[in-house]
């Protein structure tokens, strides 16, 4: 666990999953193994500022970066959650957006579509889009050596 971290922290460290490792994604487990690392003081120091940035604590965020190289899937901390969150509530909310602008334009309503509404959804989407791109961004940064 130390070398994967140290990895994880060097200037050169490999920034791809272990395909070969025998992980089940989609079978949910409780983490009950327990393991002890030892690092050096400037390396639990850098763990600790890195893990408090992305608003995690050390043995969380040291889970993170295993299951992260293992998986090759993000590990999103509780910011991008919320974000991620915010970003389904959006995107539901165009979703109802388009079916009534659909509606109004198949004929099944008496309104006249304003291109107005149709601008508004399309900066919406915009929005959207950069917002998660972003946040996409932000974890593939979390994850690499800076």
């Amino acid at each position: 666990m130390r070398d994967l971290v140290c990895e994880h922290l060097s200037d050169k460290a490999v920034k791809r999953p272990l395909r070969n490792a025998a992980v089940q994604v989609h079978s949910p487990e409780r983490a009950s193994e327990r393991r002890e690392i030892a690092m050096t003081p400037s390396e639990l120091a850098r763990v600790m500022s890195i893990a408090e940035a992305d608003g995690f604590s050390v043995s969380k965020w040291l889970a993170a970066v295993v299951r992260s190289r293992l998986t090759g899937t993000p590990q999103f901390g509780a910011a991008e959650l919320q974000a991620l969150t915010e970003s389904n509530r959006q995107l539901a909310l165009i979703g109802r957006q388009l079916h009534h602008l659909n509606r109004v334009l198949n004929g099944h309503s008496s309104e006249i579509p304003e291109v107005s509404s149709i601008d508004t959804i399309r900066q919406q989407i915009s929005v959207h889009t950069a917002h998660v791109s972003r946040l996409v961004a932000s974890n593939l940064e979390r994850w690499s050596v800076k």
